[in-house]
Protein backbone atom coordinates (compact mmCIF):
# COMPACT_ATOMS: atom_id res chain seq x y z
CA UNK A 1 0.00 0.00 0.00
CA UNK A 2 1.39 3.56 -0.37
CA UNK A 3 2.91 4.74 2.58
CA UNK A 4 1.37 8.14 1.26
CA UNK A 5 -2.48 6.73 2.04
CA UNK A 6 -0.97 5.91 5.88
CA UNK A 7 0.26 9.56 6.28
CA UNK A 8 -3.12 10.92 5.09
CA UNK A 9 -4.69 7.92 7.13
CA UNK A 10 -2.67 8.61 10.64
CA UNK A 11 -3.44 12.16 9.79
CA UNK A 12 -7.31 11.93 10.05
CA UNK A 13 -7.36 9.44 12.77
CA UNK A 14 -5.29 11.97 14.84
CA UNK A 15 -8.01 14.64 14.34
CA UNK A 16 -10.80 12.29 15.60
CA UNK A 17 -8.81 11.31 18.85
CA UNK A 18 -9.86 12.84 22.17
CA UNK A 19 -6.28 12.34 23.28
CA UNK A 20 -4.97 11.84 27.07
CA UNK A 21 -6.49 15.35 27.91
CA UNK A 22 -9.93 14.06 27.60
CA UNK A 23 -9.79 10.55 28.00
CA UNK A 24 -6.94 9.99 30.69
CA UNK A 25 -5.60 7.19 29.74
CA UNK A 26 -4.97 6.24 26.17
CA UNK A 27 -7.01 2.34 25.77
CA UNK A 28 -4.88 1.80 23.00
CA UNK A 29 -6.39 -1.11 20.48
CA UNK A 30 -9.01 -1.36 23.20
CA UNK A 31 -10.25 1.87 22.06
CA UNK A 32 -11.85 2.24 18.58
CA UNK A 33 -9.46 5.32 17.18
CA UNK A 34 -6.86 3.48 18.91
CA UNK A 35 -7.31 0.33 17.16
CA UNK A 36 -7.54 2.79 14.16
CA UNK A 37 -3.96 4.05 14.66
CA UNK A 38 -2.73 0.26 15.29
CA UNK A 39 -4.16 -1.13 11.99
CA UNK A 40 -2.66 1.91 10.14
CA UNK A 41 0.00 1.30 11.46
CA UNK A 42 0.69 -1.78 11.12
CA UNK A 43 0.21 -1.24 7.37
CA UNK A 44 2.79 1.39 7.47
CA UNK A 45 5.19 -0.69 8.99
CA UNK A 46 4.54 -3.84 7.00
CA UNK A 47 4.08 -2.47 3.68
CA UNK A 48 0.95 -4.37 3.16
CA UNK A 49 -3.39 -3.42 3.77
CA UNK A 50 -3.99 -6.31 5.32
CA UNK A 51 -4.18 -6.29 8.79
CA UNK A 52 -3.97 -10.53 9.77
CA UNK A 53 -7.41 -11.19 11.65
CA UNK A 54 -7.77 -7.47 12.13
CA UNK A 55 -11.85 -7.75 11.63
CA UNK A 56 -11.93 -9.89 14.50
CA UNK A 57 -10.03 -7.51 16.94
CA UNK A 58 -12.33 -4.42 16.36
CA UNK A 59 -12.98 -3.16 19.88
CA UNK A 60 -16.54 -3.69 19.45
CA UNK A 61 -17.99 -2.65 23.27
CA UNK A 62 -15.33 0.64 23.26
CA UNK A 63 -18.56 3.49 23.33
CA UNK A 64 -16.67 7.03 24.39
CA UNK A 65 -19.04 9.08 22.69
CA UNK A 66 -18.36 12.73 22.22
CA UNK A 67 -16.82 12.83 18.79
CA UNK A 68 -16.49 15.70 16.25
CA UNK A 69 -19.00 14.18 13.09
CA UNK A 70 -17.42 16.06 10.88
CA UNK A 71 -13.94 14.52 11.99
CA UNK A 72 -15.01 10.85 11.91
CA UNK A 73 -17.10 11.52 8.36
CA UNK A 74 -13.66 12.22 6.82
CA UNK A 75 -12.06 10.04 8.10
CA UNK A 76 -14.81 7.51 6.40
CA UNK A 77 -14.28 9.68 3.00
CA UNK A 78 -10.50 9.48 2.80
CA UNK A 79 -10.46 5.23 3.67
CA UNK A 80 -13.56 5.36 0.51
CA UNK A 81 -11.10 7.18 -1.54
CA UNK A 82 -8.37 5.45 -1.40
CA UNK A 83 -10.24 1.89 -2.04
CA UNK A 84 -9.36 0.21 -5.28
CA UNK A 85 -13.07 -1.06 -5.58
CA UNK A 86 -12.05 -4.44 -5.34
CA UNK A 87 -15.45 -5.44 -5.15
CA UNK A 88 -15.26 -9.52 -4.73
CA UNK A 89 -11.79 -9.39 -3.66
CA UNK A 90 -12.86 -7.22 -0.40
CA UNK A 91 -10.70 -8.23 2.18
CA UNK A 92 -12.31 -7.00 6.04
CA UNK A 93 -8.79 -6.96 7.05
CA UNK A 94 -7.94 -4.73 4.64
CA UNK A 95 -6.43 -1.33 7.04
CA UNK A 96 -8.92 0.63 4.90
CA UNK A 97 -11.62 -1.60 5.98
CA UNK A 98 -10.81 -1.89 9.74
CA UNK A 99 -10.07 2.29 9.58
CA UNK A 100 -13.69 2.43 8.29
CA UNK A 101 -15.75 -0.10 10.74
CA UNK A 102 -14.23 1.61 13.32
CA UNK A 103 -15.40 4.69 12.30
CA UNK A 104 -18.81 3.22 11.60
CA UNK A 105 -19.27 2.29 14.80
CA UNK A 106 -18.12 5.95 16.41
CA UNK A 107 -20.88 7.63 14.29
CA UNK A 108 -23.80 5.12 14.04
CA UNK A 109 -22.96 2.31 16.76
CA UNK A 110 -22.28 -1.08 14.33
CA UNK A 111 -20.35 -1.55 11.16
CA UNK A 112 -22.03 -1.47 8.02
CA UNK A 113 -21.68 -3.90 4.93
CA UNK A 114 -19.30 -2.91 2.51
CA UNK A 115 -18.94 -5.17 -0.92
CA UNK A 116 -16.11 -3.31 -2.15
CA UNK A 117 -17.70 -0.66 -3.76
CA UNK A 118 -17.47 3.53 -2.70
CA UNK A 119 -20.74 4.65 -4.57
CA UNK A 120 -22.71 1.49 -3.03
CA UNK A 121 -21.62 2.55 0.03
CA UNK A 122 -22.21 5.92 0.06
CA UNK A 123 -25.99 5.42 -0.62
CA UNK A 124 -26.41 2.47 1.85
CA UNK A 125 -24.70 5.17 4.34
CA UNK A 126 -27.62 7.62 2.97
CA UNK A 127 -30.47 5.11 3.54
CA UNK A 128 -28.80 4.02 7.09
CA UNK A 129 -29.09 8.03 8.50
CA UNK A 130 -29.98 10.49 6.05
CA UNK A 131 -28.26 13.53 7.27
CA UNK A 132 -24.53 12.22 7.93
CA UNK A 133 -25.09 10.81 4.38
CA UNK A 134 -25.57 13.64 2.80
CA UNK A 135 -23.03 14.74 5.06
CA UNK A 136 -20.42 11.86 4.01
CA UNK A 137 -21.03 12.26 0.39
CA UNK A 138 -20.05 15.81 0.05
CA UNK A 139 -17.18 15.38 2.22
CA UNK A 140 -16.05 12.29 -0.08
CA UNK A 141 -16.77 14.29 -3.30
CA UNK A 142 -14.16 17.02 -1.73
CA UNK A 143 -11.76 14.25 -0.79
CA UNK A 144 -11.80 12.80 -4.51
CA UNK A 145 -11.29 16.42 -5.75
CA UNK A 146 -8.21 17.26 -3.45
CA UNK A 147 -6.96 13.78 -4.36
CA UNK A 148 -6.67 14.59 -7.93
CA UNK A 149 -4.63 17.65 -6.88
Amino acid sequence: MDQKINIELEKAINKVCHTTEKCGQCAGKNCLVGFSRYANSYSKNNQTPIVPNGFDELPQSDMRGGYTDDDVLETIAKTLVFCRSCKKDHDPNCVLALVRDCMEVITIGDEQDYDGDPITYLQMFAEHNKDLGIALKELYAIEKENQKQ
